[in-house]
């Protein structure tokens, strides 16, 4: 059997990029000399619980995996529960984890995703009106921001460039299957519309937005009609009469098995390699596709009726409100 250190070994150098040595990996994070990175690689010095817990944290590999829980126990989740960082840092650090993950998975070559919306994900789409209203929706929802800070304010650079960063990641993902139900977009509008009332956003930011909506709109209409984005990556999408309970993912490639469930959009709850958990959740996935209808190139009188009304309700966003 293993050793703790040969299981955590054998973690760095599965998760590492080819470019990168476990020496000089270790040295950099956990602030170690040549030596000392040397012996706890060939298993002489052991890792502390502290340093596991920072390379599972970095790497993205759950504890479970690694500390050999038995079959039936109990299940280890990794969620981000920083509570000594600020609320926009944790925004940051969610946009940087998320980021990281697209990008090792698409970087390979049999990745299928099953995924559910129950919310629009604005983190992901090319629009920087919609983005910034989510990340200041999100600030002010934690107390983070004084009543008086409106929508019409600057967020930090380096927010906007780690949006244009997800963006361009999440378009390279390949064979993405998403159920979603038309309620995802109503919500969007309604929580603009109750920002308008409460005035954190002003009539003219409300007008931005709503012509981002109708954009949104084209977007997915696009994706659903031809099954492809701009970049090539293919899509299925299904519309469920049912919302689903949560927005979840399931992502797998060789051996490799990921899922998981957002309880609050900064915050997602990931499983790494759990082989029974991860089937427990494709199967709900696949039974909410089950009982959904294909929209990628079919069902236009369906796809026609939905994307009518949801224009509807964001033409009559703006009427008689100035």
């Amino acid at each position: 059997m293993k050793s703790l250190n040969e299981k955590v070994v054998s973690e760095i150098n599965r998760k590492l990029p080819k470019n990168t040595t476990a020496v000089n990996y270790l040295m950099n994070l956990l602030y170690l000399g040549k030596e000392s990175a040397y012996r706890r690689l060939k298993g002489q010095i052991p890792f502390t619980f502290e340093e596991v817990i920072a390379i599972a944290n970095d790497l993205g590999f759950s504890l479970d995996k690694i500390t050999g829980k038995e079959k039936g126990g109990r299940v280890f989740f990794d969620i981000n529960t920083d509570l000594t960082k600020s609320f926009s840092d944790l925004y940051i650090n969610s946009l940087k984890s998320d980021i990281k993950i697209i990008k090792e998975l698409s970087s390979v070559a049999d990745l299928k995703i099953l995924s559910a919306l129950n919310r629009i994900p604005l983190r992901f789409l090319p629009f920087k009106n919609l983005f910034k209203f989510d990340y200041l929706r999100f600030l002010h929802s934690k107390g983070a921001l004084p009543v008086t800070v409106n929508f019409s304010d600057a967020i930090p650079d380096i927010v906007n460039e780690l949006h244009k960063e997800a963006v361009y990641a999440m378009s390279r993902l390949d064979n993405v299957t998403c159920v979603i139900n038309d309620a995802a977009f109503s919500k969007i509008i309604k929580i603009i519309q109750y920002s308008y009332h409460t005035e954190i956003v002003s009539y003219e930011d409300l007008k931005l937005l709503q012509k981002e909506l109708f954009e949104m709109l084209a977007f997915f209409e696009k994706l659903i009609t031809t099954g492809v984005n701009d970049s090539g990556a293919s899509y299925s999408i299904y519309h469920s009469m049912v919302e689903p309970e949560a927005n979840c993912i399931c992502c797998e490639y060789g051996d490799y098995k990921m899922s998981q469930v957002w309880l609050s959009p900064e915050s997602p709850i990931i499983v790494n390699d759990d082989r029974l958990m991860y089937q427990i959740q494709k199967n709900w996935l696949e039974s909410k596709i089950k009982y959904a209808t294909l929209m990628t190139k079919s069902n236009e009188l369906l796809r026609s009726k939905i994307m009518r009304n949801l224009r509807d309700q964001i033409a009559v966003m703006t009427k008689d409100q100035h």
